[in-house]
């Protein structure tokens, strides 16, 4: 099915499929979600800090993947382009999730 953002931007589409869980090659007997979401517009923030000893890090942050089996998943922050332009989505999401 599909969710639609006003008249003409899709917001989401969901689609069903038997998905099971799959590791080094072998498939783990518990099955898995297997709805996945494809969604419009969105935004991912890679945040590098650099330290005056010339260390870099990312930020990064946690979240449950349910669709792959995880429950503490590491990624960037990120998410979808409402009505925004694109730096104050990124603003909004660095806000919400960090």
């Amino acid at each position: 099915s599909v969710d639609m953002f006003g008249p003409r931007r899709v917001g989401f589409i969901k689609l069903n499929a038997e998905a099971y869980l799959v590791f080094n090659g072998e498939e783990i007997p518990r099955p898995v979600p297997g709805i996945a979401l494809l969604r419009g517009d969105s935004v991912g923030i890679l945040v590098v800090l650099s330290c005056e000893d010339g260390k870099k890090y990312t930020v990064l942050v946690e979240q449950t993947r349910i669709p792959i089996g995880d429950v503490a998943c590491l990624e960037m922050p990120a998410g979808m382009i409402d009505d925004e332009n694109v730096k104050h989505a990124a603003v909004k999401e660095m806000e919400e999730e960090c």
